[in-house]
């Protein structure tokens, strides 16, 4: 039986011998816990890292024919285990789980002090460590924590795999430590539904739903172990597919699926990796449902199994890798944990029909043909049927993986969007795995034009994709901006990478990764349309992040004209974005001052010094307007003073803006511009957070937008946050606006309600709470 022993904790920062088999008075803290909150910015990683004590008394009732097993799904970094007094596990590297076996030194009909001794300083000799790394390791008990009764005889590990003829094979790992008989069997589900009930470890399916990106099925097997002891049951989720990376593609159940993805960091603002299920969950449901991607990199560790189970249900496609940032060692200790690493990674999280390619190599670290030769054996032996691969930065590098998996900085910008595959490797299945990212870091509040370049580079990389066969799909650097350590990012600890922000709010490129599905309809108009953010005032081409057919653009509720995607210059990614470059539409024409003839012309020329500048106007241009005044006896004044009536609103009253987006000739989005003159916060009314295994935590989005509902993006204001009830605000209660928006997390403290209350210059808002 498993219980959950994550409320009351004592916890204390800092660790003395003394403590040990003694109860200390200290914070009283829930799991998930980060030894230290942080601000949003501008901090030092010293303040958490330390040797802290966490402590929690325990009282479990069970026989003589049973045992004790605590689980620890993640310590960060290293940590010893006490029960009582006396020292029962250890534990480096703070991103698989593992459990402890509490039988022997467990007090029957008392209360056991359980301690953990957490070192939250980075130690050379455990993975990632070595080298300064791009990304921080936040100290703490940050993942569940669960005592589990079990028989003397029960099952460790149940690994099963279904393929997509529906042939199952099952195997499972026994604690039977005194050999005695047993038997098992298994039983398999779909929707609480028994489909197949058989005793060896393989079986057929006949007519099997499968598992995919789009249709994400999922069985469940129950397995019943029985002995003289007595009955233990385990349950396994997994999925029926067939994965398979090739020099042509990769394809997923027989079918060529490109994967177009994002990296992924578990962190978060403020407490860094200690949030909850429903958090890990939320990113799940954020990529597929948000950026509308099919592909993840677990990067650079193994993930929360809350998030894979997640991309299981949402059908998200992972490459899962282990802790690894550039440095490799020649100490034996660190090599060991590395093979214990890719062991445990692959044996815990080996169900997940979502993970399609285990990562065995450190991300960007130079080739060892010992060590990763060991590391492939481990992962062909627990896991013969799934790809492996491993992560550089460098060409032609020595491939024991499966899968050369590449990061790739070639864009730059003005360059094609990906390296040659054949300038590479040559002759191996190929997989990009970083792109952009440090290229061209790009903030929430950068000036408009920075904005549209990071998603053109993205749109760049998409298409270079899409065009070459032989690459099986690309994952951009990265899905949210993180906190990293001082020598990377801009210095201010956070690494402005992502297509979002740290608190998951999209940036303009994040639509460029949504736009690429048909699943639901995205239409993302990428500027604010006021000519003033625009040098010389000049308003440049006008990008729209769409999957629609085709936009119309209007001006002063005039249709301009309409537009459709841009193939010339992404001719291969599924929905190019299209570009706006008409702002004038009809209206020197039905001016009837010019000719016909000549107005269309003047229109182009308008139109090119508004999308180019006027110091990209050409010679015809000029001549043009030379022949316009003479031909209707104007000087240069009149002529220019008449043609910007159409143009721009320099001097003059504000233009209003409307672009609708029409998909099979049905309006599918729309989106409105004009001057700012009403502001409003605005945010989610209500939430429900469920406290049960553990605390819940949700995000409140919060916004400042105008009468057209445009976000506010050079907004910085403070708000001033207050909570009721039986709730906690995680992090400051006067924050500011991050370029009109910004994220609150709340968590719950018992069963009850809440509420919310965000004041602002603009206006107060009430959220009200409800906790299961």
């Amino acid at each position: 039986m498993n219980h959950a022993i994550n409320y009351n904790w004592n916890f204390k920062p800092h660790f003395s011998e003394e403590f040990l088999g003694q109860k200390i008075t200290g914070e009283l803290i829930d799991i998930p816990h980060s030894v230290k909150e942080l601000p949003f910015n501008y901090f030092n990683i010293k303040d958490y890292e330390m040797i802290s004590i966490y402590q929690k008394e325990i009282d479990f009732s069970f026989s003589d024919d049973e045992l004790i097993y605590v689980t620890f799904e993640g310590v960060m970094v290293s940590c010893k285990v006490y029960l009582n007094d006396t020292l029962v596990g250890e534990n480096y590297g703070g991103y698989n789980a593992f459990s402890i076996d509490l039988t022997p030194y467990y007090k029957k009909g008392q209360t056991n002090l359980l301690s953990v001794i957490v070192n939250s300083n980075e130690q050379k000799d455990i993975p990632p460590f070595g080298k300064v790394i791009d990304y921080l390791l936040y100290g703490g008990i940050y993942r569940e924590v669960y005592v589990d009764i079990l028989p003397k005889i029960n099952i460790k590990d149940l690994m099963v795999e279904g393929n997509m003829y529906g042939q199952l094979r099952v195997r499972t790992n026994i604690n039977n430590h005194n050999l005695d008989e047993y038997e098992i069997s298994y039983k398999l589900k779909y929707q609480d539904e028994i489909v197949l009930e058989f005793k060896k470890e393989t079986a057929l399916l006949q007519n099997a739903f499968l598992w995919d990106n789009k249709k994400p099925n999922l069985y469940t097997l129950v397995a019943t172990l029985s002995s003289k002891y007595g009955t233990h049951v385990k349950e396994a989720t997994f999925g029926f597919r067939t994965a398979t990376f090739t020099k042509d593609g990769f394809y997923l159940n027989g079918k060529h699926l490109k994967l177009l993805g994002l990296n992924r960091h578990q962190s978060y603002a403020y407490v860094g990796y200690a949030m909850p299920k429903s958090m890990q969950e939320e990113d799940a449901r954020i990529l597929k449902e948000e950026l509308g991607v099919n592909y993840v990199r677990c990067s650079h560790y193994p993930m929360s199994k809350h998030f894979l189970n997640a991309c299981d249900k949402y059908g998200l496609i992972l490459l899962e890798e282990i802790p690894g940032w550039q440095f490799v060692s020649d100490e034996e200790i660190w090599r060991n944990r590395h093979l214990k690493n890719v062991e445990d990674m692959i044996t815990f999280n080996f169900n997940h029909p979502s993970i399609v390619v285990w990562g065995v190599r450190i991300n960007e670290g130079r080739d060892d043909h010992e060590l990763y030769t060991k590391a492939n054996e481990i992962a062909k032996r627990l896991d013969p049927n799934r790809a492996t691969g491993g992560v550089r930065n460098f060409k032609n590098s020595e491939l024991l993986e499966d899968v050369y998996t590449y990061n790739d900085f070639y864009h730059c910008g003005n360059n094609h969007g990906l390296d040659k595959p054949k300038k590479v490797c040559k002759n191996a299945p190929y997989l990009v795995t970083e792109n952009n990212g440090h290229m061209f870091p790009t903030k929430p509040f950068d000036q408009e034009d920075r904005m549209i370049e990071h998603t053109l580079r993205h749109a760049k990389v998409i298409d270079a994709m899409y065009q070459d066969k032989r690459i099986c799909g690309e994952s951009g650097w990265c899905m949210n901006d993180y906190n990293t350590h001082k020598e990377f990012g801009s210095g201010d600890m956070i690494c402005y990478h992502g297509v979002n922000d740290m608190f998951r709010n999209p940036k303009y490129a994040a639509s460029i990764f949504a736009s690429q599905q048909d699943d639901f309809p995205v239409l993302k108009v990428l500027s604010i349309i006021t000519q003033g953010e625009k040098n010389a005032a000049m308003q440049g081409a006008t990008l729209v992040a769409t999957n629609a057919d085709y936009i119309e653009f209007y001006k002063n509720d005039k249709l301009i004209n309409k537009f459709y995607a841009n193939k010339n210059d992404f001719p291969y990614m599924p929905h190019p974005p299209i570009v706006i470059n008409d702002y004038v539409g009809s209206g020197i024409i039905d001016s009837k001052v010019f000719s016909e003839k000549d107005a269309i012309k003047l229109t182009a020329a308008v139109n090119h010094a508004l999308v180019y500048g006027m110091d990209k106007l050409k010679i015809k241009h000029y001549l043009l307007m030379a022949k316009v005044m003479m031909k209707y006896k104007m000087n240069m004044n009149e002529l220019l003073t008449h043609l910007m009536t159409y143009a721009t609103n320099w001097g003059d009253m504000c233009n209003t803006y409307e672009v609708k987006a029409y998909k099979n000739d049905k309006l599918v989005g729309n989106e409105k511009f004009g001057p700012s003159v009403e502001y409003k916060l605005v945010c989610e009314n209500e939430l429900t957070l469920n406290h049960l295994d553990t605390y819940d935590v949700k995000q409140i989005h919060v916004k400042a937008i105008d009468q057209n509902d445009q976000l506010l993006r050079f907004c910085f204001e403070p708000l001033n946050i207050e909570v009721e009830g039986d709730i906690k605000l995680l992090g400051p209660s006067i924050v500011n606006l991050h370029a009109g928006q910004t994220g609150l997390y709340i968590r719950s403290l018992k069963k009850g309600s809440g509420k919310v209350i965000i004041t602002s210059r603009f206006n107060k808002l009430i959220i009200n709470i409800n906790i299961n």
